[in-house]
This record gives C-alpha cells, structure tokens and sequence, in this order.
C-alpha cells in the first residue's frame, strides 16, 4: 500500500550498489503525522517540493516534446 494514496505503486526502482532501506508503513506514517504535527508538517513540505520539482520538469519535458512533434509534423 502507498504512502500517499491508495492506488497501486507507480515506480520501480532497483539500487547501482548495496543499499540499506527503510520503510514507513502509512499506518505508521499516519500516526507520526497525528501525534507530532511539526514532524508530519516537515516531511509533507518536503515531499510537496520533491513533488512540484518533478512535476515542473515533467511540463518541460512535454513542452520540448510537444514542440518537437509539431515541428516533425510540419515539415
């Protein structure tokens, strides 16, 4: 189950090198979330900025590519 949503896992990822992990059941996350609000604050706004830096990138990127096409299709 997903930190954040409930939909299925959007991403695989697989380590370059050995790697220790940790994971954070949304259970768990959630209660952290309930019982230290300055803790939960935190580590949404991080995630938020992590998330709107991707999403920036991502508009970029289809921008380029959107661009690009119509160029193609123009010539």
């Amino acid at each position: 189950r997903q930190l954040l949503e409930s939909d299925e896992r959007s991403a695989t990822i697989t380590a370059a090198e050995d790697s220790e992990l940790l994971v954070i059941k949304r259970e768990d996350f959630e209660r952290l979330c309930e019982e230290s609000p300055e803790i939960g604050y935190k580590l949404i706004r991080n995630i938020s900025k992590v998330l709107c830096s991707r999403l920036r990138r991502a508009n970029k990127d289809i921008l380029k590519l959107t661009t690009a096409l119509s160029f193609a299709l123009k010539g």
